[in-house]
């Protein structure tokens, strides 16, 4: 579900308490700055997102949800090669963490390195099975490798998964394409509500 303006204010005003507590530990507030990043994010507020997103890897450098919201904000700002640095940070630190793979091959997809985007489309399907937007950008993707050899490396749409009746694509995961689900709520292929850049631990 979409959530109005006024439940990130929220966020950010229970994120900032955090903050500036003096008995908040370490990891409380280095998880604070990154949730306070990913509502100012989803606000619209790019530049204060990114400063809290720093200030969360500042206090805990393995953070990898923090990398991952800041790389997912360079992504959408359309700055890939530090959404690509950032997601590899996040990979390296949590190498089993799913969106950070699909991420990551948005990213080499739209600077049109097909061959990468699939390896990493195809380590996100591996992860989770059943994240339908990551068989449609793998689909995508070989489709415009050039090398056969990321065609074999990569499985044919058809053998994406059905997604339930309320089960639709996200922008984040397929370029543009947001649906509401037959309860209203907006959703992607993966399942995940809208927007799904949460950075909590």
């Amino acid at each position: 579900m979409v959530r109005p303006a006024s439940d990130w204010d929220e966020l950010i005003a229970r994120t900032t308490t955090i903050i500036q507590s003096d008995g908040a530990l370490r990891r409380e507030r280095a998880v604070a700055y990154g949730n306070r990043g990913v509502a100012r994010h989803n606000k619209g507020e790019a530049t204060p997102a990114l400063t809290d997103f720093a200030a969360a890897i500042g206090i805990d450098p393995d953070y990898a949800r923090a990398y991952f919201a800041r790389g997912t904000a360079h992504l959408h700002a359309g700055d890939l090669d530090e959404a690509i640095a950032d997601l590899s940070e996040a990979i390296e630190r949590a190498p089993r963490y799913a969106p950070a793979f699909h991420s990551r091959a948005l990213a080499w997809q739209r600077k049109g390195r097909a061959e990468a985007a699939v390896v990493d489309f195809t380590d996100a399907i591996r992860l989770e099975p059943l994240d339908a937007a990551s068989y449609v950008g793998r689909g995508g993707a070989t489709s415009s490798a050039p090398s056969p050899t990321s065609a074999r490396r990569s499985a044919s749409i058809r053998t994406m998964p059905t997604p339930g009746p309320s089960a639709a694509i996200c922008m984040r995961c397929a370029g543009g394409v947001i649906r509401r689900s037959r309860t209203g709520a907006r959703r992607c292929g993966c399942g995940r509500p809208w927007p799904t850049i949460a950075a909590g631990a």
